[in-house]
């Protein structure tokens, strides 16, 4: 079937669409409203390559999650002024180990909270 208009479902009833769907204009949610992929299944959105798509909630002012699984950042990363990254409690790592490039601290107050090794071969210098 083509829907070629608008359509409006009463805020009582449900939309369930099984298969591939394309949607082909601006799509809107409205405020506090909900997306949801039941499982089980691999679902997902997948934007279509050769474009420049946006993922843009900045208008927003609750929680982003993520998955459990493991999560990319496939492009540069900038953090807002003054906000931060913390870890929770637990085993978790900041590993940059297989990066070459290099790695600035903050010009504030840096704490190392635990051991702290370097190679044999690497020094570390007073600027």
């Amino acid at each position: 079937n083509t829907l070629s208009g608008s359509v409006t479902v009463a805020s009582s009833k449900t939309v369930l669409i099984q298969g591939v769907t394309t949607i082909n204009d601006d799509a809107t949610f409205g405020s506090g409203r909900t997306l949801t992929f039941a499982a089980p299944g691999a679902g997902g959105i997948t934007a279509a390559p050769g474009g420049a798509q946006i993922f843009d909630f900045s208008g927003a002012s609750g929680a982003f999650k993520t998955s459990t699984g493991a999560t990319s950042i496939n492009g540069a990363t900038t953090i807002a002024a003054a906000k931060g990254i913390t870890a929770a409690a637990g085993a978790g790592a900041f590993d940059f180990g297989a990066a070459t490039g290099i790695f600035k601290t903050s010009s504030g107050a840096n704490t190392l909270s635990g051991a702290v090794s370097l190679p044999a071969a690497v020094g570390m210098t007073a600027a």
